[in-house]
């Protein structure tokens, strides 16, 4: 059994990271900062395509879930449901096993399931939109300090998220909210894309645009995604120019409204569909403020010692010089109360609420690349004078360090641990998760099982999977008395995956059918 890279994946990782390293020998080489973005572009690219491809099976948290929602919604966009044909009576409030699905905002999930209509539903298509988004969102990145800063601090700024491993990680659907947060990244850097080039020229068909990425957003994970009216708030506040120019209060007010009419229908529409999943859902999301919901607690400095996880080791350290370098070179007034607005806000809120997870300041990422890019710029203007008789010598310094700081956020290590066989626990994982979707593919491609079968005794968290991979309604456990009365009335077949424990069972519950030759409860270790 292999206990370490696949050659795809030595090709991708490293792949990837020897075009990185030629993008920054052209720029600071060559000094040819067009192709150093192309090269930096096709890195960025080469690696999500190809990362979205390593896992052959979809993740427990929180992947599994939304792809088996996007699945439900290819038939019925407007429907989202996990369980499509439940059999069993479901609770609305749990979201790990309930009929209609609104734990997440859709527009993600109909970009999955647009995905798998035109690709087909298998792990590739499902995590392609995540792919394409990452990418686009690195462009944005570019765009955004070129535009406030320059092309050193923009570079800087794409490279590191390029080679980001957190979001690498997102996009390959293995940390928990996974496409949401790649989504929702995506679409928040769009409105703060799209205002940094309304205050260029105050052009009206921008601000539509600010309010479309924002609205957006918000249909992709709730409110927070109007962050950029907060920062287009302050600017005007703080800003003598704005506050006196009536066109930017009708601007705003448009963006605004722009960003209504694309959540709101939505919102509408739930609310009077689904009422009762609407109210719990809703009601859970400002729980997350004053209660700890699932257990994601955390201190008042979380997320400040998260920044170590979803950026590189020590950036926490860094992140406030950081951004005092990056305000001080923002000459453009506006911009910089926005930016400020547009990183603390989220911190002070999230930090004071009481569900925490090292995701939710993603959504300020957009500011924390440009401030460390602008750190690293000082760092070498610093030492420049320094170099700077040595010439060419000088050249190849400078792109050693960014060389080195490329592996410091990509940490191949950790890509190494998630994505291959190198460690027993994660080995031990991947292979039950690849088994089983073996044994799903081979069960759906079986006459013998009728489309309309109930499969039950599923291993934790596989039933979801199941249902993915078949046509089938699939349960994890066994149920209990009341819900076999459900299953003997339902006038369905019935089967069941025997673990070798269950004698009684089927005197019982004549009607079951067991499934032992599949060996689906034996693992790897047990059949080798």
């Amino acid at each position: 059994m292999s206990t370490n890279y696949t050659v795809f994946q030595i090709i991708s990782i490293f792949g990837s990271a020897a075009i990185g390293v030629m993008s920054i020998i052209c720029f600071h080489v060559l000094k040819k900062p067009r192709a150093a973005l192309f090269l930096l572009f096709a890195a960025a690219t080469f690696i999500r395509f190809s990362i979205i491809s390593y896992d052959p099976y979809l993740n427990f948290w929180d992947e599994q879930f939304h792809a088996l929602v996007a699945k439900n919604m290819m038939k019925n966009p407007f429907m989202p449901m996990l369980y499509s044909d439940p059999v069993l009576p479901v609770y609305p409030g749990n979201w790990v096993s309930n009929s209609v699905w609104l734990h997440k905002p859709p527009l993600f999930l109909w970009q999955m399931a647009i995905s798998m209509k035109i690709f087909g539903v298998n792990e590739f298509a499902m995590r392609l939109p995540s792919a394409l988004m990452s990418v686009l969102t690195m462009l944005m990145i570019y765009s955004v300090a070129r535009r406030w800063l320059n092309k050193y601090i923009a570079f800087y700024a794409a490279l590191l998220f390029t080679f980001s491993a957190f979001m690498l990680d997102l996009v390959s659907g293995y940390n928990s909210t996974d496409h949401n947060d790649v989504a929702f990244i995506f679409y928040v850097t769009a409105s703060f894309w799209a205002w940094s080039k309304y205050l260029m020229n105050k052009n009206c068909k921008l601000a539509l645009l600010v309010g479309l990425a924002a609205g957006c957003a918000v249909l992709v994970k709730w409110l927070p995604g109007l962050l950029i009216f907060a920062s287009w708030g302050a600017a005007i506040l703080f800003s003598k120019n704005m506050r006196a120019n009536g066109k930017i209060y009708l601007h705003f007010g448009i963006a605004f409204v722009c960003s209504l009419i694309v959540f709101l229908p939505w919102n509408i529409y739930a609310a009077y569909m689904f009422p009762a999943e609407y109210a719990i859902t809703f009601t859970a999301k400002s729980g997350h403020i004053w209660n700890v919901v699932e257990g994601h607690s955390g201190g008042i400095f979380y997320h400040f010692h998260s920044m170590d996880k979803i950026y590189a080791t020590g950036i926490k350290w860094m992140i406030v010089p950081a951004l005092v370098l990056m305000m001080r070179r923002i000459r453009f007034h506006e911009i910089r109360t926005g930016a400020i607005v547009f990183i603390v806000l989220p911190f002070i809120v999230f930090s004071a609420s009481a569900t925490k997870m090292p995701a939710f300041t993603l959504i300020s990422s957009l500011i924390v690349y440009i401030a460390i890019a602008t750190l690293m710029y000082e760092v070498i203007l610093f030492f420049r004078p320094r170099y700077a008789r040595f010439k060419q010598t000088g050249k190849y310094f400078v792109a050693i360090i960014l060389v080195l700081t490329l592996f410091w956020f990509y940490n191949v290590d950790s890509i190494q641990y998630k994505h291959t066989s190198w460690k027993k626990e994660i080995e031990f994982y991947r292979d039950q998760r690849r088994q089983s979707v073996k044994i799903f593919k081979f069960m759906n491609n079986q006459s013998n099982y009728a489309k309309n079968s109930v499969f039950v005794n599923c291993k934790q968290y596989d039933a979801v999977m199941m249902m993915f991979y078949t046509h089938f309604t699939a349960y994890d456990g066994v149920p209990d008395e009341i819900q076999m009365q459900y299953l003997e009335r339902c006038g369905r077949p019935v089967y069941a995956f025997d673990n070798g424990a269950m004698d009684n069972f089927w005197e019982e519950y004549p009607f079951v059918t067991p499934i032992r030759h599949l060996r689906y409860w034996e693992t790897v270790a047990e059949k080798e």
